[in-house]
């Protein structure tokens, strides 16, 4: 492997990479730059030490006392053999959190494996994939926060899920006017507009039954502990059958671990409801799970079939994405294949 000399990269880049042993000497910028939805930039970075994730913080972004207790969290997991998350690097003075020029950034292994479930999915790989996330939870439900963590990262034996709560506010905020604003704005966006507007029309019919579903649940107690939250398809990476990587944990805290099912098993089974049973079968293997948990679990799908479009509608309409075609490309993407559920979950109610 060749590296570049760290003075052909970026000013920026290569100021912030002196601060690791890891990247300090020779190290190679190996794929473009890319920016999620959540504002951070990555870079992948070819080292003598392997490949590793340099990760920029958005301005504005989580605060540095919640990616502080996330480092943390995470290094608990990898010391008790839970070696599919990325656990930042200590950088040469300790900390595993970098500031330059008012930004955050840190430094991580490049997990291996791809995230080509939908490809090539399989009993064996669905099966693993449970084993995998019920092993961090249960070891998760052992994790004992710093007085400033608890912010975020908590246990609690009987506890609103924050989820359901969240959800409540979220269709309580996307009220008629709202819904009107946003479709002004989509008129003049033509491909990108007709789904996301279709894609309105379907929330508009669904959201007081699935207000209702969640309302019914509201009280209710569960066990909360720290869970992913955004775990699915594309965040879950397979070396052949074994789960080798389970990449991005930014928004990680506290909530019950139906939170990280229900998101997961949406995004690799979608409706196929037999394998939905099979996959939580395999799952409460390793954590078992009560019968109000498994309700949850099918609650918060339904309720995020209806409330994730919203996020791309939003995407749809930034500055950002109408500036750039790959992005909208994508957002396109991800509105259609969303769109298709949400279809789904409106005939099961019968909204159309």
């Amino acid at each position: 492997m060749g590296f570049r000399d760290p003075n052909e990269l970026p000013e920026e880049v290569r100021s912030v990479l002196s601060k690791w042993r890891e990247t300090s000497s020779g190290c190679e910028v190996v794929s473009p730059r890319t920016q999620g939805f959540s504002g951070a930039t990555i870079y992948r970075i070819a080292t003598a030490a392997g490949m590793f994730c340099l990760r920029k913080w958005p301005e504005g972004g989580l605060p540095q006392a919640r990616l502080r207790e996330l480092h943390r969290f995470l290094r608990f997991l990898a010391d008790r053999d839970i070696n599919e998350l990325a656990v930042p690097v200590p950088a040469a003075d300790g900390p595993t959190l970098v500031r330059l020029n008012g930004r955050l950034w840190q430094l991580e292994p490049w997990k291996p494996g791809e995230a080509d479930f939908k490809q090539n999915p399989s009993g064996a790989r669905l099966r693993n994939a449970m084993h995998a996330l019920a092993r961090l939870h249960v070891t998760a439900a052992e994790y004992e926060p710093t007085a400033q963590g608890a912010k975020w990262f908590f246990q609690s034996a009987a506890a609103p899920s924050p989820a359901v709560e969240s959800r409540l506010k979220m269709i309580q905020e996307w009220d008629s006017n709202r819904i009107r604003v946003a479709q002004a704005d989509l008129d003049r966006l033509h491909e990108a507009g007709a789904v996301a507007d279709e894609m309105l029309r379907v929330f508009v019919l669904c959201a007081p039954k699935i207000e209702a579903e969640l309302s019914s649940v509201r009280e209710s107690m569960f066990c909360l502990q720290p869970c992913l939250r955004d775990v699915w398809h594309d965040h879950v990476l397979f070396t052949g059958d074994e789960v080798t990587g389970l990449i991005d944990a930014s928004a990680a805290r506290s909530e019950n671990v139906a939170s990280d099912l229900s998101r997961l098993l949406g995004s690799l089974l979608e409706d196929d409801h037999p394998r939905w049973e099979l996959a939580l079968d395999a799952y409460s293997t390793v954590r078992p799970l009560s019968d109000r948990e498994r309700g949850l679990v099918r609650l918060l799908d339904r309720s995020g079939v209806l409330l994730s479009p919203l996020h791309w509608v939003e995407a749809c309409r930034s500055p950002h994405t109408q500036r750039n075609a790959g992005v909208m490309s994508h957002v396109i993407g991800r509105m259609t294949e969303l769109n298709a559920r949400l279809r789904s979950l409106a005939e099961s109610i019968g909204g159309i």
